[in-house]
């Protein structure tokens, strides 16, 4: 179920690359759009607002906040155009009616391009540098053991330095730059980091959070970039 309402939700996003939020709403269960919420965040480094269409045509949701942001006060920037809101910095609900949404993916947008900082602008400290030989599929898995992550357990950040074997720019305005490191693969969503020239066959230092993707039935070590430099 979490899987398929993520699919759904990324395939929503196309289209809205140039948005400094992701406000994203369909039929997404209700008990699953604050996670769903927490992962796309974290993927693409904007403030997400998940909302499930209701049988009566209203929308409830859950939205989470990326560092420095705070979603509560998003929220009470835009109350005119909601029935209810709550919550904290870091995680809060919403309702409104689906006629509604526009209006609230307009003002939440104009919300965080005044007050969300861009992901390269964020203070990112890494837990553990290694170097990119160093990280296998087989590592990267028994990271879940550590699993939940949440405000008070902050999932680990690394620092990986390696030689860049590929690059490539993707999207739909190749906004996102993906890096091949060896074994892992390194994705940097909406960054600003100039020619992939700079980066081919040079050693780069990308500090960001592991995990496995999975795609297609193939699994892989790869990394959701916050920073990405030439070392």
């Amino acid at each position: 179920m979490l899987n398929k309402a993520v699919d759904e939700c990324e395939e929503m996003i196309r289209g809205l690359e140039d948005h400094a939020s992701l406000v994203l709403q369909g039929d997404i269960p209700l008990g699953v759009c604050g996670i769903v919420a927490a992962r796309l965040a974290e993927k693409y480094g904007k403030p997400t607002f998940i909302g499930s269409i209701m049988p009566d045509g209203t929308v409830k949701g859950s939205a989470r906040s990326v560092e420095g942001y705070n979603v509560a006060d998003a929220l009470a920037s835009c109350a005119e155009h909601l029935t209810g809101h709550g919550g904290h910095s870091a995680a809060a609900g919403f309702s409104a009616t689906e006629a509604d949404m526009p209006a609230v993916l307009l003002a939440l947008d104009r919300h965080a391009r005044d007050h969300c900082r861009p992901p390269e602008a964020r203070d990112v400290r890494p837990d553990v540098k290694v170097r990119a030989d160093q990280v296998t599929l087989d590592q990267v898995r028994s990271l879940d053991c550590l699993e939940p992550f949440g405000q008070n357990f902050a999932e680990p950040v690394f620092q990986i330095e390696g030689i860049c074997q590929s690059v490539r720019m993707v999207g739909v305005n190749k906004q996102h730059l993906i890096l091949g490191l060896g074994e892992l693969e390194a994705a940097y969503f909406n960054g600003r980091f100039g020619p992939v020239s700079a980066y081919h066959n040079q050693l780069v230092s990308v500090v960001g959070n592991l995990y496995v993707n999975r795609f297609r039935g193939e699994d892989k070590a790869s990394m959701r970039a916050q920073k990405v430099f030439v070392a």
